[in-house]
């Protein structure tokens, strides 16, 4: 079996002996990865409508104030 990496575009974890109860396979290493990817496209999905600029100042002013 080729290991294939966790779906979460931020984590480089290969997954090995990926097959889940269901038979189905496995796409995030952990429950954290599964909430990261869901929160990014959550974040895309409201940010592909501005225009770049706007998005990234509103970005820059979020990272900021953590």
């Amino acid at each position: 079996m080729i290991p294939e990496g966790c779906s979460n575009p931020l984590c480089d974890t290969k997954l090995t002996g990926s097959k889940r109860s269901r038979g189905t396979r496995r796409r995030f290493c952990n429950d954290r990865c599964r909430l990261v990817h869901w929160i990014l496209k959550k974040a895309a999905k409201l940010l592909a409508p501005l225009e770049q600029s706007r998005s990234w100042k509103m970005l820059s002013k979020l990272s900021k104030e953590t």
